[in-house]
């Protein structure tokens, strides 16, 4: 059957030392597939599900990584920044014929990506209902629509059309990627970055799941749900940083006929959903038995730590004894909900080391694995994610 259920788990919208009482604290989550578009993996969800994610865009939350406050999500503007330099000096297309082109940032957040491209003789419309954006786009030549797209677009087309971290959290991915193609000129191209589940959908992780992604793309998902909504010339690769997807299609000049890609999605499927219980099961008895023995339990990367421990009545009440680790500088101190502990850093680890140290990342697991060791030797029980269950 291919579902499965990861009970419920903290719900992370911001990270804060307080104020979370806006939001539920947990929701539950489960693993599916969507009948329409069977190759993909997907969380099930109904309206309400819907309504609480709406509620969290308009309010001043930073689950946006592409802020200047955050270190590690201005590494991946950056790399962002380069796909889309490259792409406007070497594409055959609207963006790259055009002078001035016309750009839009769907979910622009921090607007980082824009105002450097604004800098550039480009254009910049942004569409995004957060309170962020507006304070982002202050003393700029940019354009903002504070509304979700499409609205108040009013038919405007563009030569470019890019978002980062939004198709997951779209209801519709398919829908969502045509109505794209609608603001496009004849030529015009659309880029699209995605978290890359790949890895994780073949080796049965869930470490992926957090509750406003709603869809979980690998490069042959995204590949077919771009030429499914019509793009031409689709290109599907990984980012040079962190785990991340680029798309990119153009919009044909007529009716463009696409062939499926080459892929067996119905094993891959079939495989994650037997491979995700057998994980989350070895999980859950490794992190019972550290603490049952009376030892100190820390995990690294929590929101990774965080889908692996809802399904277990016993380990949701223990989670709050484990302590939480992560290198993003805005994190320090702070929490992703209540209940769960403050965020300490690599520094605080090395100071007052865990017994058992659970590292949860699959992009940078190994380094982060590795610099432990390589300060703490024996002295700390270290268990890569992907090691335990890949």
């Amino acid at each position: 059957m291919r579902k499965i259920s990861l009970g419920e788990f903290p719900f992370y919208w911001r990270v804060a030392e307080s104020g979370f009482d806006e939001l539920p604290i947990r929701l539950p989550f489960s693993f599916g597939v969507q009948e329409s578009l069977p190759y993909l993996v997907r969380r099930q969800f109904d309206q309400s599900d819907l309504d609480i994610l709406r509620a969290m865009y308009c309010l001043d939350s930073n689950v946006g990584y592409l802020q200047e406050s955050n270190s590690l999500g201005m590494a991946y503007a950056r790399d962002l920044l380069r796909k889309i330099t490259t792409l406007r000096h070497s594409s055959a297309s609207a963006f790259s014929k055009h002078p001035t082109p016309r750009v839009l940032e769907i979910g622009c957040g921090g607007a980082v990506v824009l105002r450097s491209l604004a800098s550039d003789h480009i254009s910049c419309v942004g569409i995004d209902p957060s309170p962020i954006a507006i304070q982002a786009v202050q003393g700029t030549e940019i354009e903002l629509i504070s509304d979700f797209f499409p609205n108040q677009l009013n038919g405007q087309r563009f030569d470019f059309i890019f978002n980062a971290d939004v198709l997951e959290h779209v209801e519709d991915p398919l829908d969502f990627l045509r109505v794209c193609g609608d603001h496009l000129v004849d030529d015009g191209l659309l880029l699209v970055s995605v978290p890359d589940c790949t890895r994780s959908i073949r080796i049965g992780d869930v470490s992926m799941a957090l509750h406003q992604h709603l869809s979980y793309f690998d490069v042959e998902s995204l590949k077919r749900v771009f030429r499914e909504a019509g793009f031409a010339d689709v290109s599907v690769e990984q980012a040079e940083y962190g785990g991340s997807l680029y798309a990119v299609g153009k919009k044909p000049r007529s009716r463009h006929d696409n062939e499926d890609p080459i892929g067996n999605h119905e094993q891959i499927l079939d495989q994650f959903f037997q491979r995700a219980s057998s994980s989350v099961s070895l999980l859950e008895t490794l992190v019972k038995n550290a603490l049952h023995s009376q030892m100190s339990v820390g995990m690294y990367v929590p929101l990774r730590a965080l889908p692996y421990l809802g399904r277990d009545a016993e380990l949701r009440e223990l989670v709050s004894s484990i302590r939480m680790f992560d290198d993003t500088p805005m994190w320090r101190g702070k929490r992703i909900q209540q209940g769960l502990s403050r965020i300490e850093d690599f520094s605080q680890l090395i100071q007052n080391p865990v017994d058992h140290l659970f590292v949860m990342s699959l992009t940078f697991g190994e380094i982060i694995a590795r610099k432990v060791a390589s300060s703490l030797g024996s002295a700390v029980q270290i268990e890569e994610l992907e090691a335990l269950i890949s």
